[in-house]
């Protein structure tokens, strides 16, 4: 989708808690046989032409790259800005940007503070000065979601989805002062399987408190929700399959 949108003239940025060439990321710039294929894929990445990478996988650009340098070299070559914190990514005018918190994932989120927030803020920024009448396509993800609920860490996993709700908000204060901007919020998959009962039978007792539990360390099937905000909300709706929510985004933008 990120490559359609940057084919057709419209700025493009991905900013993410994990490496810039896991699963998520990667699915949007790149075209590799397997997913653990970290080389390959920030190939891709240097092929994409996408705007804005914002994210960890450091171990995997400072590798020599066809040119006969790195691959962090390779960006600056093309007109990035190579930067390895926050603090320089909040300086960016409107440059294109390459930002590289971290050797390969991210810290925790009660580590990390409000690395997301603050960097989904500052990208749209970026984007929205470069965007001209083409617009832009910015994709977040709340990587460690996922990682907590694999490890069935509760704690872990309640600090993740408060600081991508944190996220959110920043997309979602940016849709309220710019009109014709769509939010649009959902998942890949649930993992962990958790569910919140009762520790008594007896739901409606005020006093039997809430009990968490999950049943697997890995992914289930169980549907996830989408959530919409801004303009063109309307036109998603309903149960679907994944790809279909891919198709009628591009759809939105024009893009098949």
């Amino acid at each position: 989708m990120i490559v359609k949108a940057s084919k057709k003239g419209m700025q493009t940025g991905i900013v993410v808690t994990s490496s810039l060439q896991h699963a998520t990321p990667g699915a949007f710039y790149a075209h590799v046989k397997y997913r653990r294929m970290p080389k390959e894929i920030t190939a891709d990445m240097l092929r994409s032409n996408v705007d804005l990478l914002v994210g960890g996988g450091r171990r995997w650009l400072i590798d020599t790259c066809g040119e006969g340098d790195s691959y962090l070299d390779a960006f600056a070559r093309r007109g990035y800005r190579v930067v390895g914190d926050l603090e320089a990514l909040e300086q960016i005018d409107s440059d294109r940007v390459l930002a590289v918190m971290a050797d390969r994932h991210l810290p925790k989120a009660a580590e990390r503070g409000d690395y997301l927030p603050r960097a989904v803020a500052k990208s749209l920024d970026i984007l929205q000065k470069r965007a001209g009448k083409d617009g832009f396509l910015l994709m977040v993800e709340g990587s460690q979601v996922d990682k907590a609920g694999h490890k069935n860490n509760l704690e872990w996993l309640i600090d993740e989805m408060r600081d991508f709700d944190k996220a959110v908000g920043e997309a979602m204060d940016f849709a309220d002062r710019t009109p014709g901007t769509l939010v649009v919020v959902t998942a890949d998959h649930e993992t962990g399987g958790l569910t919140i009962p009762a520790f008594d039978s007896d739901f409606i007792c005020p006093a039997n408190g809430i009990n968490y539990q999950f049943s697997t360390k890995g992914h289930t099937g169980t549907m996830v929700p989408v959530y919409l905000y801004g303009t063109g909300f309307e036109q998603i709706r309903g149960v679907m399959d994944n790809t279909d929510l891919a198709k009628k985004i591009m759809s939105i933008l024009e893009l098949e």
